[in-house]
This record gives C-alpha cells, sequence and structure tokens, in this order.
C-alpha cells in the first residue's frame, strides 16, 4: 500500500477517535445530571424480578472475571505470555492501558460518587458510575484484539477475535444489570471508556514506534 494511503487511514483513525472521545467525555459529564434517570429506571425494571439458580450462577461467574483482583490475574497472565511470545512491547501496552482504564474509572466515580441502585442482588463496595467491570473488558478484550490484528496476517483470526470479545464485553455488561449493582448508563459509559482507552493507546504508541502494525490494518 502507498505510503499517501497509509497516511489517510492514520488520519481518519485520528479523526474517529476524537470524535469517540469527545462523545464519552460529554457523556461522563452529563449522564450525573440526572438527564436519564427515568430511561435508567425503565431498563432497569426489566431485569428486576427471580431468578433461574443456573442462570444465576453462570452469570456470577462471568462477572467475577473482571472483579478488581481477578482483573489483576488475567492482565498479569496474559502480559506474561506476551513476554514469552517475545512480543513484551505489547505486553506494555496491555498493561499500561489497563493501568490507565483503572485509574480514570476510579477516578471518575470518586469525583461523581454515584450511588449504586438500591435494587442490588448482592452488597458491592464503592461507587456506581461508571462499571469498572465494563470498562474493564472492554478495555481488555479492545487491547487483544488491537495486538492480534497487529500480529497477523488473518483477516479471519481478527474478525473471529472480534467477534467473540464484543460479545463476551457486553455480557460481562450485561450481568451488572442483571444483579442489579449498576445503572444502565453506567455499563455503557464504562464500555465506552474501555474502547476508547484501548483504540487511543494504540494510537498513541504505534505513532511513537513503540508497537507495529500489519499490513492487514491499512486493508481493512
Amino acid at each position: 500500500m502507498s505510503l499517501e494511503r497509509k497516511l489517510k487511514v492514520t488520519r481518519m483513525k485520528r479523526k474517529n477517535l476524537l470524535i469517540f472521545g469527545i462523545v464519552t467525555i460529554f457523556l461522563t459529564i452529563i449522564i450525573p445530571t440526572g438527564i436519564f434517570s427515568e430511561l435508567d429506571k425503565d431498563i432497569a425494571m426489566i431485569f428486576l424480578g427471580d431468578k433461574s439458580d443456573s442462570i444465576y450462577d453462570f452469570n456470577l461467574f462471568i462477572t467475577s472475571i473482571f472483579n478488581p483482583i481477578n482483573a489483576v490475574i488475567l492482565c498479569a497472565v496474559a502480559v506474561i505470555i506476551l513476554i514469552a511470545m517475545k512480543k513484551w512491547r505489547y505486553g506494555f501496552y496491555l498493561a499500561l492501558t489497563m493501568l490507565l482504564s483503572t485509574g480514570i474509572n476510579e477516578g471518575i466515580k470518586s469525583f461523581y460518587t454515584r450511588v449504586r441502585p438500591s435494587y442490588a442482588h448482592f452488597l458491592e463496595s464503592g461507587h456506581s458510575f461508571p462499571s469498572g467491570h465494563s470498562a474493564a473488558s472492554a478495555c481488555f478484550f479492545g487491547c487483544l484484539y488491537l495486538i492480534i490484528r497487529n500480529s497477523t496476517s488473518s483477516k479471519k483470526t481478527c474478525r473471529i477475535m472480534a467477534v467473540f470479545g464484543t460479545l463476551f464485553a457486553t455480557y460481562v455488561a450485561f450481568t451488572r444489570l442483571y444483579f442489579g449493582v449498576h445503572y444502565p448508563t453506567d455499563v455503557a459509559v464504562g464500555l465506552m471508556w474501555g474502547l476508547f482507552l484501548s483504540n487511543a493507546m494504540e494510537y498513541l504508541m504505534y505513532s511513537a514506534g513503540i508497537i507495529y502494525r500489519k499490513e492487514l490494518y491499512y486493508m481493512g
């Protein structure tokens, strides 16, 4: 691919990231004002009621994967595997991005101190907005997808990872609503922050020459 085409794609990537980042920050600012409180309640009503024991236990397992301690363990294992594969640059990218995601999420929580829903199925520490589980899952799988996309020439592998990561992160967010420990807007903004940071850090580290991309990236 020509240099001109690569530059065009890079500019498009930068523009899309900027727009997505602005939207994410905008929603982070206006949601705590309560503008979507009625919508939150209406959607939350769907998840109230009795739960099937088998589904409850399965969802409890899924949501526990991105508890703070488990998320750290999962990230550490992934970083160790990347280092073992001699992809320490991507290990650094994953660890740094997950750390940044956690820091920003906790900072927003501490600033807005939104109280969790009163109908939660179990006691959850910390504040409600945004969802840390949703942000962590979106960030983790977003990073993994970008690492795979930048490391392989197989479009099929990239698509499989994209579908799997999207479905898993979305399901983790769903479990937070299922157990009533978050409002819908909590998980929505959490997912957005995770997705934005995984892409923004990849763009910045690529621009700085720390990580590299396969030509597949430019081929769509």
